[in-house]
């Protein structure tokens, strides 16, 4: 959206306007570090606990992984990927550090004028803040630069009676009521939305453990000898991404299948 450069609260837009696209960098730098963590604690053989997240520390699945470099039993293409995925967190953490920084010098430009941020949903309403105690951490916002410097009675004038009843709590109660009651409304949707993120994704690991089989890569050297790795349970797809991400028929000397070794039949 382009602002008018005529509108009162021209200075205000702009510059949150950068400071948003910086904030949007520093969000995907976040979640690609966890991603990049994720896989560190994957290649280490790690197991998420209930509830609890992962058996091991980020700093004790990084060193498992650096130690299991050392076997020299390890073929080149599980040496690749133990190397590619410390790589990939290394790389995640300096773009991360970096968009800290670019979006820390970007708000020191802020000195206090309103803001409003509408979370990104069906039912999105409108915050003051990012902080807001009826959001959770994978809230996603998105700016409303161009009431940036406004007022709430301007914002309900441009994007509806949705006003969060905590971070306005001044607010006539029609700017948000109609949208979620009050402040007790408003924590237990937050609420029912978090049990419901849980709950899909319980349902996801459920369906992958019912899917789970044991599979293995079968693999056959230059001099004819026929090797069997990983000989585990798990799924087809995660044993498939493992033999992408080794380099496919090249990590594999040209040579290789995926064995169900539940049924001894070729996948």
């Amino acid at each position: 959206m382009t602002i008018d450069s005529t509108a009162i609260n021209f200075h205000e837009a702009t510059i949150d306007r950068e400071i948003a696209e910086r904030h949007g960098e520093l969000w995907d730098a976040d979640q690609n570090v966890e991603r990049a963590h994720d896989a560190v604690h994957r290649a280490a053989r790690d197991r998420q606990q209930r509830r609890m997240g992962w058996g091991m520390t980020g700093e004790e699945a990084r060193a498992t992984v650096e130690q299991m470099l050392l076997n020299e039993n390890l073929m080149a293409h599980q040496l690749g990927y133990l190397r590619l995925t410390l790589d990939t967190l290394d790389t995640a953490i300096q773009t991360q550090d970096e968009a800290h920084e670019a979006y820390r010098l970007a708000e020191t430009n802020y000195t206090g004028w309103t803001r409003f941020f509408l979370v990104q949903n069906a039912n999105g309403h409108i915050h003051s803040s990012l902080q807001c105690s009826t959001c959770t951490r994978t809230t996603r916002f998105a700016w409303l630069t161009d009431m940036s410097g406004l007022t709430a009675s301007d914002a309900v004038e441009a994007h509806g009676e949705r006003l969060c009843s905590v971070c306005f709590p001044d607010a006539p109660v029609a700017w948000h009521e109609s949208y979620y009651g009050d402040e007790k409304k408003a924590r237990k949707a937050a609420r029912d939305a978090e049990r419901a993120y849980k709950a899909s994704e319980k349902a996801v690991k459920a369906k992958a453990r019912a899917l789970t089989h044991h599979y293995a890569v079968r693999f056959t050297r230059d001099d004819g000898e026929v090797f069997t790795h990983e000989d585990r349970p798990r799924t087809l797809a995660s044993v498939t991404r493992e033999v992408e991400e080794s380099g496919g028929a090249d990590g594999y000397n040209g040579r290789y299948e995926v064995v169900d070794t539940d049924t001894g039949e070729v996948v």
